[in-house]
């Protein structure tokens, strides 16, 4: 459900963060708190089409679960949390239900839960997003997502407390609106800490009792309501601490590069290992070469121990075996790389290596 409000705002005295944008650009936050004037224009058409398929999409996935035995006791739920006195996060949870199917026994459906925690309540929460954007997150998750871990660790926290439980599982689904495709996760505990999310609140009061606005932390101008504000890539200070030739990326972006390099090896050595994990490698793969492709200073980084570089072949490829063969005929692991086929003419594949001390 949308919320027109701003990413902070003052209600019967009480100041209310909005859940769904404390991951965003810190600047934009600390404006908002500070009340200055946002951008008239920041929900632009993008935005609001977004919602309104997202409105549709989530209705749609609650009507197939609620198909398969799920049994919601609550929709579109308000649940708010105070952080210190007169400081709360505020928004609304998708629903509460319990999985309860006609037979005592599991539905084969994504949509069942997994591992299934029995007789109890799960945190609901449903996203969709564009093809673009679902690979985006089903190459890093939560880790490559800020705003929506800490939108869900302040639900989780917010309903844990409220319904006086130890133990709330989640059940989170993403869905390509494009492709109908679900990425479906079953959690016994949410992506992260309370007090990291608390924390950021404390920070944007503290700067608000200040009057200061910090350095911008996030680059997403088409959603930001005060990009007439934004500072983004003009502070040193954004640069990865150790990596001065790395200057073309900021902090929140080698921190990505780092784990999907990560990823990358681990994947790689899993697929050595006779897994099929092709999958789950060519869509790590994809996101690097988006990232270092763009770049105008090479298309190799070093970050976190690891060389990361883009290969690629410019003849013509029409298929992973003639790919392949040529690889190894260039002397080449065919097992250490995925393919990127961009077009008909050029293929781009990202190499990842772990640098001795």
């Amino acid at each position: 459900m949308g919320d027109d409000r701003a990413s902070v705002y003052i209600e019967d005295g009480k100041v209310y963060y909005r859940a769904s944008a404390l991951g965003g650009c810190i600047r934009a936050l600390a404006a908002a708190r500070q009340q200055y004037e946002s951008n008239p224009d920041r929900m632009d058409s993008r935005i609001r089409t977004a919602a309104t398929e997202g409105d549709y999409h989530e209705e749609r996935i609650i009507r197939e679960m609620e198909a398969i035995g799920w049994n919601f006791a609550s929709y579109q739920e308000a649940v708010e949390i105070e952080v210190i006195p007169g400081v709360w996060v505020r928004g609304h949870s998708d629903g509460l239900a319990k999985y309860q199917p006609e037979y005592d026994e599991m539905v084969n459906s994504d949509l069942a839960p997994f591992p299934f925690y029995g007789d109890t309540h799960y945190l609901i929460e449903i996203k969709s997003k564009s093809k673009d954007q679902y690979k985006k997150w089903m190459a890093s998750h939560f880790h490559g997502n800020r705003p929506h871990r800490f939108q869900l660790i302040a639900y989780h926290e917010a309903k844990r407390r409220k319904l006086g439980l130890d133990f709330l599982p989640i059940f989170y689904v993403v869905k390509d609106r494009n492709l109908g495709t679900l990425d479906v996760q079953t959690l016994d505990k949410p992506p992260g800490l309370w007090g990291e999310v608390a924390a950021r609140v404390v920070q944007i009061e503290r700067l608000a009792k200040d009057v200061q606005l910090p350095d911008c932390d996030r680059s997403d101008w088409f959603i930001c309501e005060y990009k007439h504000l934004c500072n983004y890539g003009q502070s040193g200070e954004e640069l990865f601490p150790g990596d001065a030739a790395n200057d073309r990326f900021t902090v929140e972006q080698m921190q990505e590069l780092a784990m999907l390099g990560e990823k990358h090896v681990v994947l790689s050595e899993r697929i050595r290992e006779g897994e099929a994990a092709q999958k789950d490698r060519a869509m790590v793969n994809e996101r690097i070469v988006e990232m270092l492709g763009r770049q105008k200073k090479g298309n190799k980084v070093e970050v976190a121990g690891m060389e990361i570089a883009i290969r690629g072949r410019t003849k013509k490829i029409t298929d992973y075996d003639r790919m392949y063969a040529d690889m190894r005929e260039a002397g080449l692991n065919p097992d250490s790389y995925v393919r990127d086929a961009l077009d008909d003419e050029e293929a781009r594949w990202a190499q990842v290596k772990i640098l001795e001390d």
